[in-house]
């Protein structure tokens, strides 16, 4: 992990997990993050305000990910701030920010969670397939009248 870009960060998720395979077997998680602050100004006044982010989210975390986590779930995320840069078919050129994530998961600030660990494996299953089990976190709402 690059010292110099590491970003740490906690949001919730505004979308759903899309889970991609290359060719070569690699596979990649997309989603995205938002991320709320609020503050009092100097007037006494309430603020707020969100930035969003897309994540990117590599090998088998990402396939975690996609079984485990799904929009509007509060994580936790470790990574590295990156623009990606696109054209579009017109010709004009846009910038967007992306988080490629090295750890993510949910947080308990406001939810319950169940986790299972994945089993030790070689990369292979049982049937000599490439893949392993998926864990299932299932996270429970928490009624804010707690809080």
């Amino acid at each position: 992990m690059s010292q110099a870009n590491q970003m740490v960060c906690w949001g919730n998720l505004t979308r759903d997990a899309e889970l991609r395979y290359f060719e070569n077997g690699t596979s990649v998680c997309n989603t995205g993050i938002a991320i709320n602050k609020t503050w009092t100004d100097p007037k006494g006044q309430k603020q707020e305000s969100t930035e969003f982010f897309d994540l990117s989210i590599w090998g088998k975390m990402g396939e975690n990910v996609a079984e485990s986590l799904s929009r509007g779930d509060r994580v936790l995320v470790v990574g590295s701030l990156k623009i990606r840069r696109v054209e579009g078919d017109d010709g004009t050129k846009r910038q967007y920010p992306e988080i490629n994530v090295e750890e993510i998961g949910p947080t308990c600030r406001w939810a319950t969670t169940t986790q299972a660990k994945n089993p030790k494996s070689d990369g292979f299953n049982q049937q000599g397939q490439v893949g392993t089990a998926r864990p299932v976190v299932q996270m429970e709402q928490v009624p804010e009248e707690v809080f």
